[in-house]
């Protein structure tokens, strides 16, 4: 009788071992809905559509995270990453680690450091000088995912403008 119930207590402590090890590995976020990321969703120049970010300002980024790429399973009290490139290959990335309530919804304040400008665009009587630069998400252990998504378009997010400065178009 006492071997009996060895066996199944071992059995039994061998099941929520292997279980608490499979949901944490299955416990990173797949995808993102994003309701707000900067000031606008806007077209440059032919470029698409991208979200503006401003530099040396703090920038809201609002949405909602996933466990399943479904967007069945709300991420709760969870972390993740967000990585926004540098200008060049060899620039330091800049990177800003958001929290999910317990419903999976973030608000944070993203600063995305300077912009150069290379790129500009007239709007009214202003000179909008950007540059487009690429955003990554990625899970506290380093997994990046690639399904973000905005919310009001339903189209994915990889990039986005950073409006390194403004200023008035005296020439007209």
């Amino acid at each position: 009788m006492k071997k009996i119930l060895v066996l199944i207590a071992t059995t039994f402590a061998a099941l929520i071992f292997f279980a608490q090890g499979a949901f944490a590995a299955d416990n990173n976020i797949q995808s993102l809905q994003i309701d707000q990321l900067g000031d606008a969703y806007m077209s440059y120049s032919n470029r698409g559509p991208y979200w503006r970010v401003v530099s040396h300002e703090d920038n809201h980024f609002k949405g909602t995270a996933y466990f399943d790429a479904n967007h069945t399973v709300v991420a709760s009290n969870s972390k993740f990453i967000v990585q926004i490139d540098g200008l060049f290959g060899d620039s330091p990335k800049n990177l800003t680690e958001v929290s999910t309530d317990a419903n999976g919804n973030f608000d944070a304040l993203l600063n995305v450091g300077n912009g150069a400008g290379f790129d500009y665009e007239k709007i009214y009587n202003f000179i909008h000088r950007y540059d487009t630069i690429y955003i990554k998400f990625r899970n506290s252990d380093g997994t990046y995912f690639n399904d973000i998504v905005n919310r009001n378009t339903d189209t994915q997010i990889d990039k986005i403008y950073r409006l390194a400065y403004r200023y008035l178009d005296y020439t007209n």
